[in-house]
């Protein structure tokens, strides 16, 4: 047998069609608002915002707020977001799968508006990332030689970056061909450049990533910037920021060293064969 509560009313249809509000079911699960499929469910038809609050007094500071945001059926656009009493944005989950904290419309998968600091237990590394750098810093027992390491493949320290290479953990070997580094010498220009959003004119060395893409689409790597707006290149798609691996560069550039050597040694060889037929 089910408890059930109903909402007061006069109108007559409310004798026999009174309208539900709660109902503790025999099986021990719960619901407020319409029948619901859960243990415990909190549902309001069409309400623009349900919020439900957890602390000591509704105050700021004082409580919690866990508040889910309608707009339509359906819609991208519903949230739910979770906020100390009086601050807004402090997490929202949004109905396309991203999470955003200090920002109510998350771009990303994971969107943080504002700085980020972190700690690396047993080793007091800690680090800030900001939307234009991360800066790590040393206390305690820090490393002179590591700081940063990521997954053991990566390591940055004071004295360099290092990539994991042991031939132990690679497969399908194969040497690059020479022609294949020219080509990528003939295709790519170096650059320099100013950055759009710096604040200062410092000039900057590169390449273009949709020069790069157009034939070297092994060195591109994709990320969501709502920021981004289509261009008139196929490789500048609308929300799609793309960026070079310049370590995956450093190969490329390496085969074509070898092809200009070789070419070097050729017209060395013919140049001493001209000159064994001039002295004779």
């Amino acid at each position: 047998m089910d408890l059930v509560f109903c909402a007061k009313s006069t109108a007559a249809s409310a004798i026999t069609a009174p309208s539900e509000k709660m109902r503790i079911k025999s099986d021990g699960s719960n619901n407020f608002g319409p029948t619901g499929d859960s243990d415990w469910n909190m549902l309001r038809a069409n309400k623009a915002s349900s919020t439900l609050r957890f602390g000591a007094n509704l105050a700021i500071k004082d409580c919690y707020s866990l508040t889910f945001n309608y707009t339509s059926t359906g819609s991208d656009s519903n949230y739910l977001s979770w906020n100390c009493y009086g601050t807004s944005n402090t997490l929202t989950l949004t109905a396309q799968d991203r999470v955003g904290i200090n920002t109510s419309t998350p771009g990303a998968a994971l969107h943080v508006a504002g700085s980020v600091a972190s700690v690396q237990l047993g080793t007091s590394v800690t680090g800030t990332l900001t939307p234009s750098s991360f800066t790590a810093a040393r206390t305690g027992t820090f490393s002179d030689t590591v700081s940063i390491i990521c997954n053991e493949a990566l390591k940055v320290g004071t004295r360099g970056i290092y990539i994991s290479s042991d031939r132990r953990v690679k497969r399908s070997i194969e040497v690059i061909p020479n022609d294949i580094g020219r080509k990528f010498v003939e295709d790519v220009d170096p650059v320099k450049y100013v950055l759009i959003e710096s604040n200062d004119d410092k000039e900057q060395l590169g390449y273009i990533a949709q020069d790069v893409a157009r034939e070297h689409s092994l060195l591109i790597s994709l990320a969501e910037d709502p920021s981004m707006k289509a261009g008139d290149d196929p490789w500048s798609m609308e929300g799609i920021r793309l960026s070079v691996s310049y370590e995956r560069a450093i190969p490329l550039l390496h085969a074509a060293l070898r092809d200009a050597f070789a070419r070097i040694q050729e017209l060395k060889k013919e140049v001493d064969e001209l000159r064994s037929i001039i002295a004779e």
